[in-house]
């Protein structure tokens, strides 16, 4: 398999969705954090003092300097736990989550750089369309004290259509750094986000950003495609942060989020050898294993150019992680039964050919992708090892919509259940079908889809418990 330039995924068990998803991601998430309305009130805009009812990520995280373990060179999203966000009614906030069970998404990054360089960039909203590539339009309306209001024109694109919504937000600045928005107006009905910057040396800073919005309202487009794949609503969130909070980073250091060389994938490359999968060290995955008891976490690595054959691809890893809440024997026992994963997860349609012993893994998978006003489906069939007595399986794509698919699912005991982890690079076959094609050819697709497909497969370890 190979990969395009504008492209960018991750999954072996669930790609379908995640090409029309991810690009629905994009578009549908980006409006979380930066929408803006079309209607010009902003001269009688009267600005008002207003609490956020978005956490700090300090509260529940890990201490941020173990926070900066994962941030390092990699971008990390969470998607949190569903939870009942209700505030105190003495406590009346102007700006209140709506009362239901929502999931926050929580993402950080280090940055190399000093906290005030950061928060330049972060604080110059006249120019977010030179920042963000989904702002195609960014006005800075008004300014008082320490709040302003900005307009901004968003660009969502996926096959046949395309979004161009308009937000109005507010930003306030706390006298603790903290810098939080919210929707005034525009073609999304809520939204709100708090950003905190952590100044760790010098010229190193942890940016973090808190958020929720109802992407749904957007359109009634949009609310049609949710209602076919009610996964995209919960979901969406995650590739908008993800993709602002690497658009931030890569305008302060001023280099793309990607390694500079290109090298020759190798010929040896096997289920045995995946050199270019990255590993985490043991205080790495302490860190992880405590960040997961807020959310599903997704660690997104740089992009890496690869050649093959005379072409030029790209893969990017992302390693999606949960604690599943049932004791490790127990739920190994189902997840290394994988012919049996059609029956227990959603986002598998079919596994045949299967060959398996408790050392070499064969099998064809088959996932179908129903988008409302269109459906595919994708196929692939992957060689893989178990190691580690079968606490681990290592695969590569053998046929199928990718090359090269790259993935490593892996178990291990923790206090709290099972730590699960997938890891995956892939990249789609030039050759494939137009859907799939047209999805390679739209801007950050691959990081879209392995959020998307990466979180869902992390889901799907969680059905094998019921």
């Amino acid at each position: 398999m190979l990969l395009g330039s504008n492209t960018r995924r991750t999954t072996p068990y669930l790609p379908t969705r995640i090409t029309a998803c991810a690009i629905i991601f994009c578009a549908l998430h980006l409006t979380l954090t930066y929408a803006h309305a079309s209607d010009s009130t902003s001269k009688d805009f009267a600005f008002e003092q207003w609490s956020s009812p978005l956490p700090s990520l300090q509260e529940i995280a890990p201490p941020l300097n173990k926070l900066a373990l994962l941030g390092k060179n990699k971008i990390v999203v969470v998607h949190g736990n569903s939870s009942p966000y209700r505030e105190n009614q003495s406590d009346k906030l102007l700006y209140s989550l709506p009362d239901e069970d929502i999931r926050l998404t929580y993402a950080f990054t280090v940055i190399n750089a000093s906290e005030k360089r950061v928060r330049n960039v972060l604080m110059d909203f006249d120019q977010y369309q030179r920042t963000m590539p989904h702002i195609t339009k960014s006005k800075l309306l008004a300014q008082q004290d320490n709040h302003w209001l900005g307009e901004y024109r968003l660009i969502f694109q996926m096959p046949m259509l395309t979004f161009e919504p308009d937000v109005k937000i507010q930003h306030t600045l706390l006298s603790n750094g903290d810098l939080i928005e919210r929707r005034i107006a525009g073609d999304i009905d809520y939204s709100t986000a708090r950003w905190q910057v952590i100044s760790l040396s010098a010229t190193r800073s942890l940016l973090v950003q808190t958020s929720w919005a109802d992407i749904g309202s957007v359109s009634w487009l949009m609310r049609l495609v949710f209602s076919a794949q009610p996964d995209l609503h919960r979901l969406s969130p995650l590739t908008a942060a993800a993709l602002t909070i690497q658009s931030i980073k890569e305008r302060v250091e001023n280099k793309p989020f990607s390694y500079r060389h290109t090298v020759a994938l190798s010929d040896t490359l096997s289920s045995a050898r995946l050199p270019y999968l990255p590993t985490m060290s043991s205080q790495q995955q302490e860190v992880l294993s405590s960040l997961t008891h807020i959310g599903s976490v997704n660690i997104i690595s740089p992009v890496r150019w690869f050649t093959q054959n005379r072409k030029t691809f790209s893969l990017q890893p992302i390693l999606s992680a949960a604690t599943i809440p049932q004791e490790f024997s127990t739920l190994k026992s189902k997840a290394t039964n994988i012919r049996q994963y059609p029956e227990r997860m959603d986002v598998i349609s079919d596994i045949t050919e299967v060959v398996d012993d408790t050392q070499q893994h064969q099998s064809q998978w088959e996932l179908g992708f129903d988008f409302s006003v269109f459906r595919f489906a994708i196929d692939f069939g992957i060689s893989g090892e178990w190691k580690n007595n079968q606490n681990s399986l290592t695969f590569i794509s053998t046929s199928g919509d990718f090359d090269p698919l790259l993935g490593q699912i892996q178990w291990q005991p923790s206090p709290n259940g099972t730590l699960t982890t997938i890891n995956l690079a892939h990249n789609i076959k030039d050759d494939t079908g137009f859907i799939l094609r047209s999805i390679k050819n739209i801007p950050y697709s691959q990081l879209f889809a392995g959020l998307y497909v990466g979180t869902m497969l992390i889901e799907g370890q969680q059905q094998l418990t019921h």
